[in-house]
């Protein structure tokens, strides 16, 4: 059963607002968007999911290279002498391969997934 399903009646009722996040809406202005997760049961969880949405600026670079198969999420790599985490791996298969890598500094990666 989804949240927006109204058991017996047929009918669709709207999902039950968990949390709302702000973050710095003074210099960034106000920017909005609806999460639905299903696997949020509490007001805590909402609320800490809400705030990962508010990690500032993302910092990243995208890049494709040919496929190297070893390099995986969570992994270091240097680009252009700069230490960076890969966040995301794409591969598109053939001869050669090819791989696209997202990549964030470390602080990025703080910010974003281990939020306290």
């Amino acid at each position: 059963m989804t949240a927006n399903e109204n058991v017996g009646s047929g009918q669709e009722v709207p999902s039950k607002v968990l949390a709302v996040a702000e973050g710095d809406t003074k210099s960034l202005g106000t920017l909005q968007k609806l999460v639905e997760d299903d696997q949020v049961k509490s007001a805590g969880g909402a609320d800490k999911l809400a705030k990962s949405h508010l990690t500032g600026i993302q910092e990243t670079f995208t890049i494709t290279a040919m496929d190297i198969n070893t390099i995986r999420a969570g992994d270091a790599v240097f680009l252009q002498k700069i230490k960076l985490i890969v966040t995301s791996v794409s591969r598109d298969l053939g001869n050669p391969g090819s791989m696209t890598l997202e990549l964030a500094s470390a602080e990025s990666v703080r910010r974003r997934y281990y939020l306290e």
